[in-house]
């Protein structure tokens, strides 16, 4: 599991391996499920940190 990180440490996180995912797995392919999963988080973290 995740362990509690600043927002701003978060976010950096999030866009990482969202960059690492789309990389691996294509970005037409990428959801907010995998980068969820791939983080240790729930998929409604992921819209707490962007929720547009």
């Amino acid at each position: 599991m995740a362990g509690r990180q600043s927002a701003e440490d978060r976010k950096a996180q999030i866009v990482a391996e969202m960059l690492r995912l789309a990389d691996e797995i294509g970005p037409d392919r990428l959801s907010t499920t995998d980068i969820a999963r791939a983080i240790g988080l729930s998929q409604p973290a992921i819209f707490r940190h962007f929720p547009t």
